[in-house]
Order: structure tokens, then sequence, then C-alpha cells
């Protein structure tokens, strides 16, 4: 578990975006969504193992305890079995594994979806960048505006005065 939890966390740093860096963010993408997904696929497949590890394990147990049970000619309920089964070590160890690797899917599901967020803001920022909206703020925006209107008002009210003379 110490492994995924580096390996995640390794993973989750390639989230950060460089604002000042889009271009270094954007040909890195494909690269860290790719790991991610692969991550993912593994985990995947290592869940399917899992549950047939522990179909194969309690169908090892069943058939262990009704042999037992037939030699000594004891009558055992389904539920009897069942419980037994559940309880049994081989059978308990396989479950747990099953939780621990679907827990590591659903954190690796969530990871490739934040990464393929990241791949939307990525394209956001760069609509930004192009736009200028990183050149100034709205505030020197407005400051512009407002400087560019006066100029143009003074620049009308000399034309006027050039008019009158």
């Amino acid at each position: 578990m110490k492994d995924f939890d580096e390996t995640l966390a390794s993973m989750e740093a390639g989230l950060q975006i460089d604002e000042n860096a889009l271009n270094d963010c954007l040909i890195q993408q494909p690269e860290l969504y790719w790991k991610v997904a692969k991550q993912h696929a593994i985990a995947t497949s290592d869940y399917d193992a899992a549950k047939k590890a522990l179909a194969d394990s309690q169908a090892e147990v069943d058939a262990e305890i009704r042999n037992i049970a037939r030699n000594r000619n004891e009558k055992m309920t389904v539920g009897e079995i069942e419980a037994t089964i559940t309880r049994n070590p081989q059978v308990e160890k396989a479950a747990r594994k099953i939780i621990s690797v679907g827990h590591e899917v659903a954190l690796l599901r969530a990871l490739k979806e934040s990464f393929s967020m990241r791949s939307e803001a990525l394209k956001d920022l760069v609509k930004l960048y192009i736009a200028s909206y990183y050149e100034e703020s709205s505030q020197d925006k407005a400051q512009k505006n407002l400087r560019e209107e006066r100029i143009e008002k003074r620049r009308k009210e000399l034309a006027k005065t050039r008019i009158e003379r």
C-alpha cells in the first residue's frame, strides 16, 4: 500500500498547472494522462483477479466443508456452510484484498477524471492567454479605457476650438 500511496502522490503532483508555462503543461498532458490511465487499467485488472481469487477460495473451502461433513455423516444447512466459508482465514484474506484493490481502483478512477478536467482547464487557459487575459488585469483595462475616453474627449474639444477660431 505504501508503494501505491507514493505512486498516487507522484501522479497527483502532475495535476499542477503552471500558468506561465502552458506550453510545457500541454506537452506533458498526454504522457501524464497515459500514466494514470495505465495504472487504472492495471488496478482494474488486479481487482478482477482478486474477485476471481475470492470466488476460487470460496469454492475450495465450500468443497472442503462439504467433504468433512459428508465423511462425518453430518448435515449442515446452507446458512451454516456459508457462515463457515465467510469465517475461513483464506476467504477473509481474499475479501480484504478485494477491498484494498477496489479502493485503489476508485482513487485511480478519480485521478484519471481529474486529469481529464486538467486537460479541459488547459484548453481554457490557452484561450484566455490568446485573448490577452494575462497581459493586463481587468482593472488595468478599465483604466486604459477611461484614459482613452479622456484623450478622445480632449481631442474633440481641441478640434471644436480650432473650428471656432
